[in-house]
């Protein structure tokens, strides 16, 4: 079964000391104390100097650039950032989707990130993100020829995603979305 990122990144840190040496906080100490000051020095003196992947590099930058007292935002506070302001009026589209994938979709997991938010059931079937002027529903549908509102895309989530559905109101969500949505999601054994 595939991992949400939150998921992922608990497996990371736990296996810091195993890949490492070392665990997360050893490195967040090391990092503070004698690394460089930006970003991707930061990287790849992690990397060049003291051997560690990419991955784990940008773990050990990433803890270290929070600041003291900081807590993972919760998935609803995620979902109420994206949602916030003006795009404030497409709330409507993302709470039909998702209320009608965990009803209709069997074993479908929701996981907000900070720019969009997957369906999952063993892996990533799909996305919603938010975009000035609407919401796009990503969906893993590989082999399948784009057409109608089915519209080819990259870098919508992550590389699994292959199409797109843009969606302006909630009336936009109709049994034509649920197909595709229900698709992606029958073609995720």
């Amino acid at each position: 079964m595939g991992l949400t990122p939150a998921q992922l990144r608990a497996a990371i840190v736990r296996n810091f000391p195993e890949k490492t040496g070392h665990d997360l906080a050893w490195w967040v100490d090391l990092l503070k104390e004698k690394g460089p000051a930006g970003k991707r020095e930061r990287l790849v003196w992690l990397r060049d100097e003291h051997g560690l992947s990419q991955l784990y590099a940008r773990v050990v930058v990433s803890e270290a650039e929070r600041s003291e007292g900081y807590a993972e935002p919760t998935p609803e506070e995620l979902v109420e950032a994206q949602y916030g302001g003006s795009k404030a009026v497409f709330r409507p589209v993302y709470d039909r989707l998702v209320k009608w994938a965990v009803d209709e979709l069997s074993g479908t997991r929701i996981s907000p990130c900070k720019t969009y938010v997957s369906f999952f059931r063993r892996r990533q079937y799909g996305v919603i993100a938010v975009k000035r002027d609407g919401v796009r529903l990503g969906l893993a549908l590989p082999g399948v020829e784009p057409g109608g509102r089915l519209e080819e895309v990259k870098n919508l989530g992550c590389v699994r995603i292959s199409h797109q559905i843009r969606l302006a109101e909630a009336g936009d969500v109709d049994d034509g979305v649920f197909t595709w949505l229900r698709r992606a999601y029958e073609a995720d054994v």
